[in-house]
């Protein structure tokens, strides 16, 4: 039986590229081999271009108007 691939999922809103940048580089450079998925809401265009750049799958999403976020 093949074992199943790691994966890491991470869900953030409204952030730039230097607040996830320490987050992004370290799992980049750790030597996961797994899936790597960012869904993100709100999220600079930079910061998924360079999230994606490193392994990072990008799933966009929007939180719903009037719910806490």
């Amino acid at each position: 039986m093949r074992a199943k691939p790691d994966l890491v999922i991470t869900a953030i809103g409204g952030y730039q590229w230097e607040q996830i940048r320490p987050y992004v580089i370290s799992l980049a450079t750790s030597g996961f081999a797994g899936d790597k998925v960012l869904l993100a809401a709100g999220v600079d265009e930079f910061a998924l271009e360079c999230a994606t750049y490193r392994g990072f799958k990008i799933g966009r999403f929007d939180v719903p108007e009037g719910t806490n976020s």
